[in-house]
């Protein structure tokens, strides 16, 4: 992270950087001292020692190696201090931290932050995430312990944030990469009792408690020296860490002119430190000891006196200015958010040899894709269309339903839905593009005569129905190319064949036909046309030289439905072939959007999204909890 980048951002949000403390990104270091990113590195010493009011990170246990510690790594003995104190009662950090469930012990919660000095002491907090891996607050009021748990599971990767005010109330909280949007839960604590010690990574003393430190590696600290109360300016902190400039828009706008009608003097004097002296003060050192840390002292007096000259204004006139706005730009890249986005697919039903997964997604979540219905309830909004998924088939707008009056498609059982179908739609402004499709014409083609029609008694002609292929065809290897419907090209679009969607690169692919960009299906895997057929005793069909012959009846073709893809975002594809059984697919990104052999899967009924050894993913040992749930006994659910 760039810090100037990031306070940059922090003010183009509205938020101070004044407040700003602390910033360890872990990539700077020096012997057991951390970095604070706010300063230069020279910054940090006075005559070769290390300055406290520049709050440096302090590495005062360690086991892993120096080295990696300054690098972040941890793996839950080790800790930091941050810097000598942490004064303020109110005050905000964020941590953004990874950790690697696998390997954790999965015995004990594991503590992320601390200023509970003994574990169990009367004054501090700390702030850590549960074997279920959810975030929680615990404290001690006297000698009872108080504990506040999220239950919301965390990922692999988080940015969590505490922030305390005025002593009774704290905030805590993450935010979440797949919603994009901030999880937090604000709590009463009575009986809290602020402690000026600060450290990272778990807690100094864990005697008389069941926890363990952090295993994994922290990422980035930031610390502010107040409360920030609001939460859409926590997220903005979040979001900051991302950040990488602006993008400006230039607009003109009036405004009325002022003009000074007169001035007011005023005289202040300005107090502050008229000198500074030093002494050296103790945290203890990882290998033994202690290590020293230079804290100033400010002596105080008016070093100046100022004249205020304050000018009275009246109005002048109007006038035209040219103005710039601002949008703010963050990295989506996986260097960036994108990599919050690591995750697994674990499908509820296994899938077998042969099987295809085919996942869209993208850099950013999308906020209209993946919506479900409420009892059929569907808005449409200011969106052009919707792509609505009915048991994992595409249904299309004025084929398969209607939006009825104020855009809403609503309804008990309507149209042959029912309670127990499963819906989720897209929202789009692309264009959507039907057609009805014979399929392959050489093989489905109805012959409607025996061809033997001529007053001579020759051959005669042939006649089909349909009477001509519909697109382009190469009956040799079965292709149909379709250049495109109604003067636009198809190349860039899904398509979907009776609701199921095909995969590009193996049910079809794009070419050129001649000079024209073409999709290129392949003929033997598209359905053929259909017709119930009454033929006459010399094998013609009834009525064969109507249109339509009297002779065919319940016509069946099918429905190509040609979707754009999704401009604005940057999308990624990943198709996967299983070569064996299995239930899981591995992705990173986010609004996914899955099929199995072309049938639209929906979250949390085909399948979940976990991470690697989450409780929730099926390959999380519970062999070490405390708590017997069932004996085979008759009343069940029993805890002791």
């Amino acid at each position: 992270m760039n810090i100037e980048d990031y306070k940059n951002c922090l003010l183009g949000k509205g938020i101070p950087t004044g407040n700003l403390t602390a910033v360890y990104d872990f990539t700077g270091g020096s012997g057991n001292y951390v970095y604070n990113s706010l300063y230069s590195e020279a910054a940090h010493f006075l005559s070769g020692s290390m300055r406290a009011d520049k709050i440096p990170g302090v590495i005062v246990k360690n086991t892993v190696g120096l080295p990696k510690m300054l690098t972040g790594l941890i793996s839950g003995t080790e800790l930091y201090r941050v810097g000598k104190n942490n004064p303020n009662a109110d005050f905000t950090f964020i941590l953004d931290y990874s950790t690697d469930l696998c390997n954790a012990s999965g015995e004990a919660s594991q503590i992320l932050a601390s200023s509970n000095e003994q574990g169990t002491g009367a004054s501090g907090f700390a702030l850590g995430v549960t074997q279920s891996n959810r975030l929680f607050f615990e404290y001690y009021s006297g000698p009872t312990k108080k504990s506040y748990t999220i239950d919301k599971e965390l990922s692999d990767r988080n940015s969590v944030f505490l922030n305390v005010h005025n002593s009774d109330q704290a905030t805590l909280g993450f935010y979440n990469y797949e919603a994009d949007q901030l999880v937090s839960n604000s709590l009463s604590i009575p009986g809290y009792t602020h402690s000026d010690t600060l450290y990272l990574g778990g807690l100094y003393n864990y005697s008389g408690t069941t926890h363990t430190g952090l295993e994994g590696v922290n990422k980035e600290f930031i610390l502010f020296g107040d409360s920030i109360d609001a939460p859409n300016l926590i997220e903005s902190c979040i979001d900051c860490m991302f950040f990488t400039g602006f993008s400006d828009n230039v607009t003109t706008t009036l405004f009325d002119q002022f003009k000074a009608t007169g001035f007011n003097f005023s005289t202040q004097n300005i107090s502050g430190n008229t000198g500074v002296t030093y002494f050296i003060q103790t945290v203890p050192h990882p290998t033994g000891g202690t290590t020293d840390l230079l804290v100033g002292s400010g002596m105080s007096g008016i070093i100046d006196t100022i004249d205020y000259i304050t000018p009275m204004t009246g109005f002048a006139g109007s006038g035209t200015s040219v103005t710039t706005s601002r949008s703010f730009l963050y990295d989506t890249t996986t260097g960036g958010k994108s990599i919050y986005g690591d995750k697994t697919l674990a499908f509820v039903t296994s899938l077998v040899s042969g099987d295809f997964v085919e996942t869209y997604y993208y850099d950013k979540p999308i906020p209209n894709f993946n919506l479900t219905t409420d009892n059929f309830v569907l808005d449409k909004g200011s969106f052009n269309s919707v792509l609505l998924f009915h048991n994992g088939l595409l249904n299309i707008e004025g084929v398969d339903f209607n939006i009825g009056n104020e855009n809403i498609f609503a309804g008990e059982s309507i149209q042959g839905y029912d309670g127990s179908d499963a819906f989720a739609y897209n929202l789009l402004n692309e264009d959507i593009i039907t057609s009805e499709f014979s399929g392959m014409w050489s093989r489905s083609r109805i012959l409607l005569n025996s061809g033997d029609v001529s007053e001579s008694g020759g051959l005669g002609t042939r006649y089909y129905y349909p009477a001509a292929s519909q697109y382009h065809e190469a009956a040799d290897n079965n292709q149909i190319y379709i250049t495109g419907i109604s003067g636009q090209s198809l190349t860039g679009y899904d398509l979907f064949i009776n609701g199921q969607k095909l995969i590009e690169g193996y049910d079809y692919h794009t070419g050129t036909t001649g000079i024209y960009p073409s999709v290129i299906l392949s003929g033997a895997d598209m359905p053929d046309f259909s017709s119930d057929v009454v033929r006459t005793g010399s094998g013609n069909v009834s009525g064969w030289d109507s249109n339509p012959p009297s002779g065919l009846s319940s016509v069946e073709s099918s429905l190509l439905v040609f979707v754009q893809k999704t401009t604005g975002a940057q999308m990624s594809r990943k198709v996967t072939r299983f070569e064996a059984d299995g239930s899981t697919v591995k992705l990173t990104g986010y609004s996914e959007q899955v099929w199995v052999n072309g049938i639209r899967q929906i979250e949390g009924a085909n399948y979940i999204k976990t991470y690697p050894c989450s409780p929730t993913s099926g390959h999380y040992s519970f062999t070490n909890d405390l708590f017997l749930f069932y004996n085979n006994q008759s009343t069940f659910f029993n805890i002791e």
